[in-house]
């Protein structure tokens, strides 16, 4: 985590990276803050779909998934009033089952790229960093388990502007979470907004 944010401040305080608005865009702001939710639905690889296999057949239904960003920080890069680098430090997905939720979490740099401009039109993102699996399994006898690892994500998604500096986003990604345990594959929907 504080490699991440020394990474970070770098790229704050690099004049290569920093942006002033421009004149000819007055649109484009000097920081963008960025949240998301949605559902997504997960593949389980290894040992933690032997668990997660063992908790379904305790549990009597899979009662909610789904994903949420919530602390997304971007600022614009190279001044081509194109592309955002930012940190997402509240970022993860549940999957619950009765009283059972396996949660992950995610921590890391993330860089979008829009083919028209900031905030409007198609546009690409990836994420990469570290992240956590924390589940319950009393429900099996087992104890709980706290596992850190990597994380990738990559997406594509479309921005409506609907205020001056709001633009309402719909994205759809795929995160690969790697484990000690195992591998988690989770593709998501999401809807949110970007300011």
């Amino acid at each position: 985590m504080k490699i991440l944010l020394f990474i970070f401040l770098c790229l704050i305080i690099n004049p290569v990276f920093s942006h002033e608005s421009s004149s000819q865009d007055p649109s484009i702001e000097k920081w963008y803050y960025q949240l998301t939710i949605g559902r997504h639905y997960e593949f389980y690889k290894g040992e933690i779909n032997s668990v997660i296999s063992r908790i379904e057949d305790k549990t009597s239904k899979h009662k909610s998934h789904g994903e949420i960003n919530l602390i997304g920080l971007y600022m614009p890069i190279l001044d081509n009033h194109k592309s955002l680098l930012g940190i997402k430090f509240i970022s993860g997905g549940w999957d619950e089952y009765d009283d059972e939720v396996v949660a992950l979490f995610f921590v890391g740099l993330s860089y979008q790229h829009y083919f028209k401009s900031i905030g409007k039109g198609l546009f690409v993102h990836t994420d990469f960093g570290t992240s956590d699996i924390v589940y319950n399994k009393s429900n099996i006898g087992e104890p709980d388990v706290n596992e850190s690892g990597f994380a990738s994500r990559f997406g594509i998604g479309y921005a409506v502007p609907v205020f001056k500096e709001t633009s309402f986003l719909f994205t759809l990604h795929n995160t690969t979470y790697l484990f000690d345990i195992g591998v988690v594959n989770a593709s998501s929907l999401n809807v949110g907004f970007l300011w």
